[in-house]
């Protein structure tokens, strides 16, 4: 399906550029799709050595500073967020974003606020269409989800959520090893399992050509 011509696009396209001429819309893009620890990060490593966008977690709403992108913008201001998340991701020409669910929501709340009146009427993915002409999307999925599961768990029980590979091990002397809880595993089992079932939701309803990796 393709929203391109779709004249409700057309005109909150050209709201924005008319209110917002800094924000930049690129003419190459791909949104990763993806749930916690499901190899996105190593994904997102080889994808931006190649020199193919820089996609990363730009609207981690965290507050953790390892989460936090160390921009000189004011965060509560939607339009230098966006702008700033746009550029920094382009290489090449090409714009590549990751999402999480929750981060595509906050997304899609920013997006929408700067296009008042004219988005207010646009699906989530005319809203991406708006800011991404002919956006490519790549769904990424973990095929073990038991393993993806107790990957997860862990992360919240240790706070380590990647590591570097010329990082130390100093600082692991000072976290509390990880326990095992099945409750815990279970719980996370249901999340990484609803929030495919969601981004599958999401392309369905809208018709929208995939690749999944």
């Amino acid at each position: 399906m393709t929203l391109m011509n779709n004249k409700k696009i057309q005109q909150a396209r050209e709201f924005l550029r008319q209110c917002f001429p800094g924000i930049p819309v690129p003419q190459r893009s791909y949104l990763v799709l993806m749930s916690a620890r499901s190899g996105s990060m190593l994904l997102c490593a080889q994808l931006e050595k190649i020199g193919f966008g820089r996609p990363i977690e730009a609207f981690n709403p965290n507050k953790n500073p390892m989460f936090q992108n160390v921009w000189d913008i004011d965060y509560s201001n939607d339009y230098e967020v966006l702008k700033k998340a746009i550029e920094y991701q382009t290489v090449n020409g090409v714009m590549g974003m990751k999402f999480s669910l929750n981060q595509f929501h906050l997304f899609l709340e920013k997006g929408k606020r700067l296009l008042g009146e004219p988005g207010v009427q646009l699906t989530d993915a005319e809203v991406v269409e708006v800011f991404f002409p002919g956006t490519r999307y790549i769904h990424l999925q973990r095929r073990d989800k038991v393993k993806q599961a107790i990957s997860y768990a862990k992360a919240w029980q240790n706070g380590i959520w990647y590591e570097a590979a010329d990082g130390g091990e100093e600082f692991k002397e000072h976290l509390l090893p990880a326990v095992y809880d099945r409750e815990h595993i279970e719980c996370c089992f249901d999340i990484v399992l609803s929030i495919d079932a969601a981004w599958q939701d999401y392309l369905g309803q809208n018709q929208l050509q995939f690749l999944q990796v």
